[in-house]
């Protein structure tokens, strides 16, 4: 068994087993890895390092196997990974076991290299959290930009059917407001050669990509004046938006 080299100064041992930061000591010469400390044993669950070594040899064992840019992964095998941290400006992240780590690495006396794994999978967490609601935002304006453009009746809508926004045009002939369900279906009126309610139209059904139109007749009673309308639906987001047309067809005559 590999005898632990950390080990050999007592009081630097016991140091680096009270960081937080989880540790790695790398031979240089053979390109292996010979020790670590405690917190990197308890994340990888290990009693202590001959356990360990009875089961793996390499700490890239455990990267994952998804490759992404700035990040080792499990192809990285051996001394790979070690001559990429070593060779290469910045640092590198690695996923392990579902956490984000920041690999940094150290030489000493030329003849080991401590590799350092600090946990940084809150931050990645909450800068992904924002940039994903800077784009929610950016897409809200964009989807208030396009309803203003329409020059017909439009809103988006959730998954649920309800409306998120609308233009005037939409507001003037359906009085809806933000978040009520939106049950055109209710208004539509029973006819051959239209879509009602009977038939159990899903008038959202088939709207499975961007580039998906549905394009239906209606015959809606407003106020009781029936008027004929166009009815397209276009997903727009991968969450589950649409966008909904209403098009007078006596304006389309």
């Amino acid at each position: 068994m590999p005898t632990s080299i950390l080990s050999s100064t007592q009081f630097a041992k016991e140091v680096l087993d009270h960081l937080r930061t989880k540790l790695v000591l790398i031979d240089l010469k053979n390109v292996r890895l010979v020790d670590m400390n405690r917190s990197m044993l308890e994340f990888l669950e290990y009693a202590d390092l001959n356990s360990f070594f009875q089961e793996h040899e390499c700490i890239c064992e455990f990267f994952a196997k998804e490759q992404r840019d700035g990040y080792l992964s499990y192809e990285d095998l051996g001394s790979i990974w070690i001559k990429k941290i070593l060779n290469e400006e910045g640092f590198f992240k690695v996923l392990m076991k579902e956490h984000i780590f920041k690999v940094e690495a150290y030489t000493i006396q030329e003849e080991y290299v401590i590799a350092s794994f600090e946990d940084i999978t809150q931050e990645e967490n909450r800068m992904q959290e924002r940039l994903q609601s800077s784009v929610d935002r950016a897409l809200m304006i964009h989807e208030d930009e396009l309803l203003d453009l329409m020059p017909v009746p439009a809103a988006t809508i959730d998954q649920n059917s309800f409306v998120i926004k609308s233009n005037k045009k939409f507001d003037q002939y359906f009085a809806y407001r933000y978040l009520e369900p939106l049950n055109l279906e209710d208004r539509f009126v029973k006819r051959d050669g239209y879509i009602f309610k009977e038939k159990v139209f899903d008038w959202k059904e088939g709207s499975l990509d961007v580039c998906t139109l549905i394009i239906k007749k209606v015959l809606i009673d407003l106020a009781g004046e029936e008027i004929e309308f166009a009815l397209n639906v276009q997903k727009i987001k991968d969450e589950g938006h649409y966008l909904v047309c209403l098009t007078p067809l006596l304006e389309m005559a």
